[in-house]
């Protein structure tokens, strides 16, 4: 789950949010880069790096901007002080810094984009001038004045109620916190991407019926939820929203909801005809209905009743990670329209022992098929084009069956995996 998580994040960051005029510079333990009006963004740091004090300038240049997962993951620091001169911080910018207690936000800063201090374990205290123009830290919440978004919870947890009048909440708002219930009011309209993953404790959560928009992966790892109901407004629902929640039973959608609807076990996207996610509540062989279109990233993540997967041909796009960590599933039936199977596709498939890729697949992505113990036997069709170095990682007993003098037979070469030519 961490290196899909890395890698989703990774690729969200390719492109920087703000403009630059030079590549990357190094100062000690900081990158950097120089903007348009010739000041200092942090781009990264060294992993080593335990400066509490952030500097204000890098070998001369003023530092105006944090840019996004610049301190991503810097487990040593703890109490922050950010220099007066800085304007921004980006997106991730201090995300998973697990040790960092306090953090100073100065009147300088005008603009934190969401996430910045997501998964901030123990961060329990911002220090912010009560006549900041932008912000204020009140009642375990950073809260920007200006539109009304809850940006970072850092309570201890238990039960929870969001106060009412804030719009929206905002990237990580509440990840990793300890938490049993949530109670979000009929002021907000938009939950941004993971705002309550990898809650552990979490065992209910109210949205009311002015919620639209809920970001990607919003409850990905919440291990104790077992029912959630999704109200009549909401239109977007981002991916992997329910990935790794163990205890989740029941999906209830609101019979008014024109957008998205349960059905046999499936929450499916109506317009679309998109299964986003299918509940763990079935054993043995599960034959999807040919309506079904598309499979959404973690869709089945997780399973542990499934045995057998039947996929019509109507299904043209599988997302990635869609059958991560079904462990008892031991067949699957590919639909012949498929295109590529992404990363992450079928790690963990432990039971899978033989697969078929259809006719016309051109990619299989990194870790598509990692510690897929026991599958032995794999067709992969002339078709494939291109397959990641690492999609076979842990796939000790497999024999492909490949084409004379097909792509697939050079990659197996090359990795030294043994192949059949048929």
């Amino acid at each position: 789950m961490k290196k899909l998580l890395a890698f989703l994040l990774t690729a969200m960051l390719i492109c920087g949010s703000v403009i630059s005029v030079s590549s990357a510079e190094k100062s000690g333990v900081y990158e950097y880069r120089l903007l348009l009006d010739g000041t200092a963004e942090i781009t990264d740091v060294d992993s080593s790096c335990s400066d509490n004090v952030i500097p204000g300038e890098l070998d001369g240049h003023t530092v105006t901007a944090i840019g996004p997962s610049a301190f991503f993951y810097c487990s040593k620091l703890t109490d922050v002080t950010l220099p007066e001169t800085l304007t921004s911080i980006g997106r991730y910018a201090f995300s998973t810094c697990t040790k960092m207690k306090s953090i100073n936000i100065p009147d300088s800063v005008q603009f934190i984009d969401e996430g910045a201090f997501a998964d901030c374990s123990k961060l329990t205290s911002f220090r912010i001038s009560p006549n900041h123009p932008v912000y204020i830290f009140n009642n375990d919440m950073l809260l920007n004045k200006k539109d009304m978004t809850l940006l970072q919870y850092t309570g201890k947890g238990g039960d929870y109620e969001v106060f009412w009048g804030i719009k929206a909440i905002g990237a990580g708002a509440f990840e990793g916190k300890n938490l049993k219930s949530v109670v979000i009011p009929s002021s907000v309209t938009y939950i941004g991407d993971f705002a309550f993953r990898s809650i552990r404790g979490l065992k209910s959560i109210s949205i009311p019926g002015t919620v639209t928009s809920i970001g990607f992966q919003n409850f990905y790892g919440d291990s104790q939820l077992q029912s959630i109901t999704l109200p009549a407004g909401l239109k977007e629902l981002g991916y992997g929203s329910f990935g790794w929640c163990t205890a989740l039973k029941s999906i209830e959608v609101s019979p008014d909801n024109p957008y998205f609807e349960m059905k046999d076990n499936m929450l499916i996207e109506k317009a679309t005809q998109k299964l986003v996610y299918f509940l763990d509540a079935v054993n043995g062989t599960l034959e999807l209905p040919d309506s079904i279109r598309e499979i959404e990233t973690n869709a089945f993540e997780n399973n542990k009743g499934l045995k057998e997967i039947i996929i019509p041909n109507s299904v043209r796009i599988i997302g990635s990670a869609a059958f991560n960590g079904c462990q008892n599933v031991t067949a699957i039936t590919l639909p012949e329209g498929l295109k590529e199977i992404s990363f992450y596709t079928f790690e963990r498939c432990s039971k899978l022992e033989s697969l078929v890729i259809p006719d016309g697949v051109t990619y299989i992505g990194g870790y598509a098929f990692e510690d897929c113990k026991s599958l032995k036997e794999l067709v992969i069709p002339a078709s494939v084009t291109e397959i990641h170095s690492n999609a076979f990682y842990g796939c000790k007993k497999l024999v492909c069956t490949v084409a004379d003098g097909s792509y697939p037979q050079k990659f197996c070469e090359e990795n030294n995996i043994h192949y059949i030519v048929k």
